[in-house]
Parts: structure tokens; C-alpha cells; sequence
């Protein structure tokens, strides 16, 4: 895998562990799962900047909107 799929993989199982959190887990761990993916988005921010500039799609496409 290169960096930047390693980092798409992290972000996949980060949403998907985010849904249980969610609905289950503590109020600190859902601000921990916040923290996380705050974290993740700044990294493929940062790893997209250095690459060419996206397409507003192809940005929504790798950070996938939580929406509640």
C-alpha cells in the first residue's frame, strides 16, 4: 500500500469505528473519536496540498461527511 491509500484505509476504519462510538460509547470516547478524525482530515489535508489541488468532489469522496 502507498502513504496515501495507508491513510484512506485509516480514515475508512475511523468513520466505520465512529458509528459504534456514536451510538455506544462514552461522551469520552465519542470526543476522543472526534479528536481522531480531526486528526486523519488534517493529514490527508496536509498529504493533498502537497499533491496536486482537488476537485471539491474528489475531497468529499475521500472524507466522506459524517452526518448524524
Amino acid at each position: 500500500m502507498t502513504e496515501t491509500s495507508d491513510l484512506e484505509a485509516v480514515a475508512e476504519a475511523c468513520l466505520s469505528a465512529n458509528e459504534v462510538v456514536s451510538e455506544h460509547g462514552t461522551p469520552e470516547m465519542q470526543a476522543l473519536m472526534r479528536t481522531l478524525l480531526f486528526m486523519v482530515g488534517r493529514e490527508i489535508a496536509a498529504q493533498s496540498s502537497q499533491a496536486d489541488v482537488l476537485e471539491p468532489e474528489e475531497v468529499e469522496k475521500r472524507l466522506r461527511v459524517v452526518r448524524r
